[in-house]
């Protein structure tokens, strides 16, 4: 499977996070998304949004690669591969993506995996 069969909202997702470009970050999302975060143990909202991905990727300077993914209608499972200037420097992580409307709606995330 290529990564273009990805759904347009998790490829802008991933870019910008890799770019780490908040404003494009903070677009992939609809306008009530949250970000259940596992291994945080809370569910973000709003301008948690925006802060978790300048907290947890800017700040740390992560790259994101995908190790494998399935795509179930709006429902996107992915096995992701997290380097950067974190402890340990890298951590396979999971992520599963809900879209609706071409947005992201929820994104649940376990990045202790």
């Amino acid at each position: 499977m290529k990564e273009l069969d990805l759904p347009a909202a998790v490829i802008e997702y991933l870019e910008a996070s890799n770019r780490h470009d908040i404003e494009s970050y903070v677009r992939s999302f609809s306008d009530n998304a949250q970000i259940e975060e596992v291994s945080l143990g809370h569910t973000l909202v709003g301008k948690e949004i925006e802060n978790y991905f300048v907290t947890y990727f800017v700040r740390t300077n992560t790259h994101t690669d995908i190790i494998e993914y399935t795509i179930n209608e709006e429902v996107v499972n992915m096995r992701v591969w997290f380097k950067g200037d974190f402890a340990g420097n890298e951590v396979v992580g999971l992520y599963t993506f809900f879209l609706n409307n071409g947005r992201i709606e929820k994104l649940k995330c376990d990045l202790a995996y």
